[in-house]
């Protein structure tokens, strides 16, 4: 497993725009695409294949490791 430290970058992307996918009216998974440019933030709290929680607070969908 490559560490995503070598493709981050040394500016700051503090946010981005996201897009859901959800396929089908009775589809049971959904997809978020996270832009390159957050995911390449050296910010960016998660690696490839980490194991992340999903929770709903209120508007808000937190990911956590």
């Amino acid at each position: 497993m490559k560490h995503m430290s070598n493709y981050m970058v040394k500016r700051k992307v503090l946010e981005g725009r996201a897009k859901f996918t959800i396929p089908g009216k009775s589809g049971f998974t959904g997809v978020v695409y996270i832009p390159a440019d957050i995911v390449k933030d050296s910010n960016f709290p998660f690696n490839s294949n980490d194991e992340v929680t999903i929770k709903i607070q209120g508007k808000k969908l937190v990911m956590m490791r």
